[in-house]
C-alpha cells in the first residue's frame, strides 16, 4: 500500500493500487521523448515555454490517466498542490492528448 503525504499541507492518501513513483517516472520519460525535453528539465524549475508546456502536459496526462490527486502529484514534482492545479487547468489540450496517446502506445508495447 502506498501512502502519500503532502509536505506542504499534510494531506494523506492511501493508494493500494498505484505506485506513483513508477507512474510519474514512466510518464516523464515518454514526455521527454515526445516533446524533446530532458526528464531533469521536466522535474526542474526552468520556466522556458517549451519546458513549461511539456511539464503541464505531463501533469495533466498523469492526472487524466491515473487520477493521482493534486497533493500526490505535488510530491513527485516537488511543487505545492496549488501549482499542480494551475498546471492541470492551463495545460494545452492538444499536447496532453498527444502525450496520452504516446503513453497508451508505450504501455501497449
Amino acid at each position: 500500500m502506498t501512502v502519500t503525504e503532502c509536505p506542504h499541507c499534510g494531506a494523506r492518501r492511501y493508494r493500494p493500487d498505484l505506485d506513483p513513483p513508477v507512474i510519474v517516472h514512466k510518464a516523464i520519460i515518454v514526455a521527454g521523448e515526445t516533446f524533446n525535453v530532458a526528464p531533469r528539465e521536466i522535474y526542474g524549475r526552468e520556466r522556458t515555454p517549451r519546458i513549461v508546456e511539456a511539464r503541464k502536459a505531463t501533469i495533466a496526462a498523469i492526472r487524466t490517466i491515473h487520477g493521482l490527486s493534486y497533493p500526490e502529484l505535488g510530491i513527485w514534482f516537488d511543487r505545492h498542490h496549488t501549482t499542480i492545479m494551475h498546471a492541470h487547468r492551463t495545460a494545452n489540450p492538444q499536447l496532453t492528448d498527444q502525450l496520452i496517446t504516446q503513453l497508451d502506445d508505450h504501455n501497449a508495447a
